[in-house]
């Protein structure tokens, strides 16, 4: 079922953040129009949706606390990130757009692969007589989530992503 999220976080059971219209209108402005049906819309906002929701990491909390079932809105602490939101941003909006789309084209957000360990690779550094190698493997998941650059790039853009550290400590 189809339940639009609003600026407040209390809409019961909400999974979407957008709206079908707005899905139209995105892809309008970009001379994209759909031609797929309003329920195959909504089935793949709400799978979008519920990715964004599920594989990033945000900042600041949920703007109605324990009973929002979506991500977004939130809200800032501190003044030493973006402002505080009563919204649900518009780069989090067009980057569910883009997702959508990606559903409604026959695309996966979580693609199965096999469960063996994936994406083994090696790096060997050397500088004179030193020399530095290191492993790097993937994830051992049954799955491996599909790249939409240009939704990546709004959710990069939207300002609420978690700050990750990659540290290579040396033994």
């Amino acid at each position: 079922m189809f339940i639009l999220q609003d600026n407040t976080g209390t809409v019961p059971d909400a999974n979407a953040y957008v709206d079908v219209p707005y899905y139209k209108q995105y892809f309008l402005n970009r001379n994209k129009p759909t031609a797929k049906t309003d329920d195959e819309i909504q089935g793949a906002i709400v799978e979008a949706t519920a990715f964004i929701d599920s594989y990033y990491c945000f900042i600041g909390g949920k703007l109605a606390g324990d009973i929002q079932t979506t991500e977004f809105p939130r809200y800032m602490p501190t003044s030493e990130a973006p402002p505080a939101t009563v919204e649900i941003p518009t780069m989090i909006k067009n980057a569910t757009c883009e997702y959508s789309a990606y559903v409604l084209d026959g695309g996966s957000l979580a693609v199965p692969i096999g469960g063996e360990l994936s994406g083994i690779a090696e790096m060997e550094n050397k500088v004179g007589e030193i020399s530095e190698r290191i492993e790097y493997i993937g994830s051992s998941s049954e799955s491996v989530v599909a790249i939409v650059p240009i939704a990546g790039m709004y959710m990069g853009k939207s300002g609420w992503l978690c700050p990750f550290r990659n540290v290579i400590e040396r033994s």
